[in-house]
């Protein structure tokens, strides 16, 4: 597969501090702590469960892609049949895992798009990794 094996997709907010919380700033709490939970690494048995996930979901974009109708649904959902988004933590465990480095500028609240082939790697390894073999 062609590309570039990472993909920048966003990154974090810098924290502003709890100076003049207004309601309004509930919302970037909230993510906060949604984003605080998503940095904590994954036991081998949930990456897997994780990867599979993610792995189903760009399968079925791939099916999508060969008519506007699917072109279109992709588009709207985000979903990219060559890329697959999470965070900078899961790319950190991913990679090591396919045999590849991790980079340098790889932050893990970052978003990040990883080339499929790269995950599926990853996920043929992890399974054979956790069945014994």
């Amino acid at each position: 597969m062609d590309g570039p094996q990472l993909k920048i997709l966003s990154e974090a907010v810098p924290n502003r501090g709890l100076d003049g919380i207004r309601t309004s700033d509930l919302l970037p709490i909230s993510t906060a702590m949604s984003t605080g939970i998503e940095t904590l690494p994954m036991e081998p048995e949930d990456l897997e469960l994780f990867l599979h996930n993610r792995l189903a979901i760009a399968r079925t974009a791939a099916k999508r892609k060969s008519w506007f109708g699917g072109r279109w649904f992709n588009a709207l959902t985000s979903e990219d049949p060559d890329y697959i988004q999470m965070s900078g933590a899961r790319v950190r465990e991913i990679l090591p895992v396919a045999g590849f480095q991790v980079p340098d500028f790889v932050s893990l609240a970052d978003e990040y798009a990883l080339r499929r082939d790269i995950v599926e790697a990853a996920y043929a390894l992890l399974q054979k990794e956790l069945n014994g073999a």
